[in-house]
This record gives C-alpha cells, structure tokens and sequence, in this order.
C-alpha cells in the first residue's frame, strides 16, 4: 500500500487555512462549487464553505465537464499552499 494514500487528512476551516499554519499540510474541506474555470492546463474553483471562500487550483484532467460541479457539494482532499 502507498504510504501517502494511508495518511488521513485533517479537516480545516477558512480561518486555519488563511493562517498560514496549514501550509504543505494534507488537508479536508467540505464545500459547495460556486465557479468552475478552465486555465491552461488547471482547474480554478471557488468553493464556497461554511466560513467563506477557498479559492482551488487544480491540473485539469482531460475529458472531465468541470462545470457540471457548478452547485455540487464537494469534499476536497488536497496539500494547502499559500496564493
């Protein structure tokens, strides 16, 4: 088993994130997708959580209809990094 699957991310908030103390941490955020861009070779989401928004980059996977998750609700599983 890859030992990086097996660590379990811990969940945050807004205001853990915006703190600087989450950086490079593997990380939960549970949200409703509010936009969905195609940028280059990324995805760029604004998540909206129950504390305000989280805005996501992602790389763009091929064939996959980002804006179909415009209103969905999502749990993001990702390492946090400083905009």
């Amino acid at each position: 088993m890859d030992t990086f699957l097996s660590v379990k991310p811990h969940r945050v908030n807004n205001i853990q994130l915006f703190s600087g103390l989450e950086d490079c941490q593997w990380v939960e955020v549970d949200g409703l997708v509010r936009s969905a861009v195609a940028d280059g070779h990324n995805v760029r989401l604004m998540l909206q959580t129950e504390t305000g928004i989280i805005r996501v980059v992602m790389v763009e996977e091929a064939g996959v209809s980002y804006s179909s998750l415009v209103d969905a609700k999502v749990r993001l599983r990702a390492t946090a990094a400083p905009c």
